[in-house]
């Protein structure tokens, strides 16, 4: 089977695109499946992450132009993941590809009659696409690395001694500063282990500021799971993390922090009870009373945090790309 891929990736952009991509497109690999990304938006960093992975990688100016420039189908399957591609856009991907599944997360098309629709946010179940596409939706199907595959759910400690700290690198006001010195202050004795991504633009005032014997900083994480796992506890920003930190189990308080979370995180609050706090109207400033008499509950009641633990888990299982590829495979049976 050969497989075109078209997904962007920058610094300005984020990567999220590619990375979703690339789990799919790694396990269409072990399915013998030749994978080809094509890009014309990103920047060099992201182009060599996706090669670091063995694909192909073709460079070109205009998806656009290229679409309608040729009209040979050279590829089984096409794989888009863009918000730039609009209604009309898509169905040019037929000139090249038998197939074509679109990753969406905007519901911004009337009607979706591509092969198959892939929308795995929670919130999804919720819409009504209107199309003949095969709609995959919710986390049933949620994106997620191999190392997220076959967990066994690991029993929380009584007690918390350790917790992550993930806001990525949409934090632009400094909100994971916010929270480390609220734990530094109440919470002396608990370790913290805080991710910092690579657009975080804090970092270097991050590490010379606060170096402390239970402040431990990570950066380019090779393997999430493992950090995940060694923790009682997360804070974390409202996207695709979420659903990692169900399927390891990890009790988490969520923060939201852009406007495209805010219906993702409370939907997950329905299912599981998990904490939050909304900073998209008001600052953390604001709210940080509200936020540590939240946290201070969380911390203190083992029944609670167990009680969303399991509900988490039970919501992801890990295996979101198997079940997105075998429904590839079926299109050609």
């Amino acid at each position: 089977m050969k497989v075109l891929v078209y997904a962007n990736g920058s610094s300005s952009m984020g990567i999220g695109h590619i990375m979703r991509t690339l789990a799919i497109s790694r396990e269409l690999k072990k399915r013998n499946a030749l994978i080809t990304y094509i890009t014309d938006k990103s920047d060099e960093s992201s182009i060599n992450l996706i090669k670091s992975y063995g694909f192909r990688v073709v460079q070109i100016d205009s998806i656009l132009k290229f679409l309608s420039e040729n009209n040979v189908k050279k590829y089984d399957v096409g794989i888009v993941d863009s918000y730039d591609i609009e209604e009309n856009s898509i169905l040019k991907f037929y000139n090249i590809c038998k197939k074509v599944v679109y990753i969406d997360d905007l519901m911004k098309f009337k009607n979706y009659n591509i092969d198959i629709l892939i929308n795995t946010s929670i919130e999804a179940l919720n819409k009504n696409y209107i199309g003949k596409s095969k709609k995959l939706l919710g986390p049933k199907y949620a994106i997620l690395r191999d190392e997220f595959k076959d967990l066994e759910y690991k029993k929380l400690n009584s007690k918390v001694k350790n917790i992550l700290i993930t806001l990525g690198g949409g934090d632009i006001d400094n909100i994971t500063k916010e929270i480390i010195d609220i734990l530094l202050v109440n919470y002396k004795n608990m370790k913290l282990n805080i991710v910092l991504g690579n657009s975080y633009k804090y970092k270097e005032f991050m590490l010379e500021n606060y170096k402390y014997d239970n402040v431990n900083f990570y950066m380019n994480v090779k393997n999430m799971k493992d950090l995940m796992i060694e923790n009682d506890i997360a804070i974390s920003a409202g996207g695709n993390t979420l659903y990692e930190l169900c399927v390891c189990g990890i009790s988490t308080f969520a923060v939201i922090i852009a406007d495209n979370q805010k219906q993702f995180v409370k939907e997950i609050h329905k299912k599981t009870g998990m904490f939050f706090i909304d900073l998209t109207k008001d600052s953390f400033k604001s709210l940080k009373n509200t936020f540590s008499n939240d946290l201070d509950k969380f911390l203190k009641n083992f029944t609670l945090r167990n009680q969303i633990s399991k509900e988490m888990s039970k919501l992801v299982d890990g295996l979101g790309c198997e079940k997105i590829v075998g429904e590839i495979i079926e299109l050609f049976k």
